[in-house]
């Protein structure tokens, strides 16, 4: 019998399982991993990607042989620390990719067709027509920026709104080009043509600020950026100047570096640290300014969140964990 604890673990999360891993020893933990919290002696680790898994904190796992997280990307964990302390990293690889396509989309309309103000009005009649009129998607141009398998579920989304659609990936599929009807581009092509652009690559360090401000200030006045991937992707400093001077018609994020200071209580405590990290301040300052523009959406990280993505996501974490106990890990990443 293994030794588990689960964070950031929901009450739907922990009914799961409880039921689906009632031969192991389970610890359930509503709050991320953090070194304040961390139990020394457990074998198996499973978090979300609100887990900070730091040197610090791996270091204090001296028991642990497995964290399994429940998420695609891994970049929230110190991997190259995990490696030194002969931890092995498990992964979901796919689980969201409808899920997060959809969502992507649902960001979208809600800015051309400036959904949280048509509600607005509706509940205090304070506005026109004329401030309400959205944009059409039909006969623009979509941009897919990594064209896995949630880049191509959105771009067959566009196709269905009947746009033309380009993609950028360094590993081009032509056989799913052809299928889907889109055409590879390179990147800096696709930022100047774009009317629409969306982000779905994983973060690496070679990718950090994909969109920096150069690139920024190759996208058309007219384009909107949706970013459902990871907030390290976009230069958030770059963006606020691009955005607040007019250089881009519309942003929807539901990633954003440091994305845990959305929460304004997450927020306040990190601000209230003895010693608060200048990138971490700048980041506050850049996420405040963006949440007051009327051109900008900002969710916490919930394009992943449905039901049935959920019950994927557990259901490979147990795989996982189930594996690794059988002597046989699977789905961990090079």
């Amino acid at each position: 019998m293994a030794s588990i604890t689960i964070y950031d673990a929901s009450g739907d999360d922990e009914t799961f399982f409880r039921q689906a891993l009632s031969d192991q020893n389970v610890t359930y933990i509503k709050e991320p991993l953090s070194a304040s919290n961390i139990t020394p002696d457990t074998e198996i680790v499973s978090v979300f990607v609100s887990s900070k898994v730091t040197k610090e904190c791996i270091d204090k796992l001296g028991a642990c042989k497995l964290l399994a997280t429940r998420s695609t990307g891994y970049d929230h964990i110190d991997s190259v620390a995990a490696k030194e302390n002969g931890i092995t990293i498990s992964t979901v690889p796919t689980y969201g990719e409808h899920t997060v396509a959809e969502y992507a989309f649902g960001l979208l309309l809600s800015l051309t067709r400036k959904l949280p103000a048509a509600f607005e009005a509706a509940h205090e009649g304070s506005r026109s027509h004329c401030e309400l009129e959205g944009t059409d998607l039909n006969g623009k141009t979509f941009g897919v920026i990594g064209a896995g398998k949630i880049g191509r579920n959105t771009a067959s989304i566009a196709k269905g709104f009947g746009m033309r659609v380009l993609a950028y990936d360094p590993f081009p599929n032509q056989e799913s080009a052809q299928q889907i009807g889109f055409e590879y581009v390179e990147l800096n092509d696709l930022l100047s043509q774009a009317d629409v652009i969306s982000l779905h690559v994983p973060y690496t360090p070679e990718n950090h600020h994909l969109l920096n401000a150069e690139r920024l200030g190759l996208i058309k006045k007219s384009a909107i950026l949706i970013n459902t991937a990871r907030g390290e992707l976009v230069d958030s400093k770059a963006l606020v100047e691009c955005v607040s001077s007019g250089r881009i018609a519309g942003v929807a994020l539901d990633v954003i570096e440091n994305e845990e200071l959305i929460n304004p209580l997450e927020e306040l405590a990190l601000l209230r640290a003895d010693q608060v990290d200048k990138i971490l301040l700048e980041h506050s300052v850049e996420i405040n300014v963006l949440k007051g523009l009327p051109n900008v959406l900002i969710t916490s990280h919930n394009a992943f969140n449905t039901k049935e993505a959920i019950a994927r996501i557990n259901q490979t974490t147990v795989d996982n964990i189930r594996a690794f106990l059988g002597g046989q890990p699977q789905n961990t990443p090079k």
